[in-house]
């Protein structure tokens, strides 16, 4: 089984304007791929970055986006995290 390499992930402020931070914590040095899904389904945004061993500090602007619920989803090179992001 392989060790899931992304320990800790918070996003703030939540609810947003569309400006958030990500603070993620990851065990090793690696290229994550964030992406933004509406609740139809829709990718509206994704992205990818890359992110070192440790704690690191991600913004990201959404305040293009309509007001609304959407899933953020972080897929790193062993798994997938997900957390809900209301827009206002």
């Amino acid at each position: 089984i392989e060790e899931v390499s992304i320990s800790e992930m918070s996003l703030y402020p939540n609810p947003t304007n569309g400006l958030i931070t990500i603070d993620l914590s990851s065990k090793i040095n690696q290229t994550v791929s964030i992406s933004l899904v509406d609740l139809t389904g829709r990718t509206v945004s994704e992205h990818v970055q890359n992110v070192q061993l440790g704690g690191n500090k991600l913004s990201l602007d959404y305040t293009y986006l309509v007001s609304g619920v959407y899933l953020l989803n972080l897929r790193s090179e062993t798994g997938l995290l997900s957390m809900r992001l209301i827009i206002q």
